[in-house]
């Protein structure tokens, strides 16, 4: 497996309040070219294979880096509160068929809604990297991968790690948060054995040394409606933001789920609706050992009687197919 890594710029306006960004979702301002690093003895080469190159998102194409010259990138392995979860399952042919009294239901519950600990989080994020002295914080960000389209994700981000340098030492950006009790690990099959091993260990630490965060996180699966997205420039207020929380994955399932249901749009209990969705993941201690050769289990298999019975750490998720495409449409498959 190599290494591609790419150095580039964290501005700090991007995060809430002042932004909307979020603490495990960050723009990152590309300073050169990205490079890639076939094994541990060979060196760092130039590739140009996300030149003006696009993920193909559904029916969409959307370019991996904007025209500002900024790539998103997606903290690997980590899984922070929803700051304004605004997902939705509905299709617009779904809400199209819609009568009117259902689709104005729909449209007065479709927010953005959040998490408790998720304003916590990105404000904690934020005060660790303004240490650097700097409002755009220089940063590595590096992915082991095969191939180009391993790098990003369906919705065109980079899935990786970030390094900075806090005070003269090096910060890990996705084990940072997880060690202070900011995120929950959230692993992928995309990850190797080290990667996941790695953020076990930091979520021990998260577990030990930051409790709260974890003392709330809840099995039992209710929506809150009255938690919504506070919008940019809402004053921090660290008292109110203490409460029940669910896992984030589970919680942009649950939002959907629930915004439909209040809406009488269907019927379904959540592990019905969860099951509908073919979450596909592995057992964590398996993984580790078989790799992909593990057995496959469902989501909604750890959801008994409305409760998760599963610790965060003890899935891996399969990744999504994605495609990585060039400038004139064709598949990128060589660095």
């Amino acid at each position: 497996m190599g290494l591609l890594k790419v150095n580039g710029f964290i501005d700090l306006d991007q995060f809430w309040p002042k932004g909307e960004s979020d603490a495990d979702t960050i723009k990152i301002l590309v300073q050169d070219t990205f490079q890639f690093q076939e094994n541990l003895q060979s060196e760092f080469k130039v590739t140009h294979s996300f030149d003006k190159a696009m993920m193909k998102v559904d029916d969409k194409k959307v370019p991996v880096m904007d025209g500002k010259n900024r790539i998103t990138v997606r903290l690997q392995g980590v899984d922070t509160p929803e700051l304004h979860c605004d997902s939705t399952s509905l299709s617009k042919k779904a809400l199209k068929a819609l009568n009117k009294a259902r689709k104005d239901e729909f449209k007065k519950l479709d927010k953005k809604y959040r998490q408790y600990f998720a304003e916590s989080s990105v404000v904690a994020l934020y005060e660790m990297l303004k240490k650097s002295g700097t409002s755009a914080v220089p940063c590595v960000v590096r992915t082991f991968v095969n191939e180009p389209n391993d790098v990003f994700d369906k919705y065109a981000r980079l899935v990786g790690d970030i390094e900075v340098e806090i005070d003269g030492k090096k910060v890990n950006i996705n084990q940072w948060l997880v060690e202070n009790g900011l995120a929950f690990p959230a692993f992928y099959a995309s990850m190797n054995g080290e990667e996941i091993k790695t953020l076990l260990e930091a979520s021990q630490l998260g577990r030990k040394n930051h409790p709260k965060f974890w003392r709330r996180m809840t099995k039992t699966m209710r929506f809150n409606f009255k938690l919504l997205y506070r919008g940019r420039g809402a004053p921090l207020e660290p008292k109110k933001d203490v409460g029940s929380l669910a896992l984030p994955k589970i919680y942009r399932r649950q939002r959907n789920w629930a915004v439909q249901k209040k809406a009488k749009i269907l019927n379904d209990g959540f592990k019905k609706f969860l099951a509908k969705n073919h979450d596909h993941c592995f057992l964590t201690e398996e993984f580790l050992v078989k790799g992909r050769a593990s057995a496959i289990h469902h989501l909604d298999e750890f959801l008994e009687s409305g409760k998760l019975n599963i610790e965060p750490e003890d899935l891996v998720f399969r990744d999504s197919p994605s495609t990585l495409l060039s400038y004139d449409g064709t598949p990128v498959s060589r660095w």
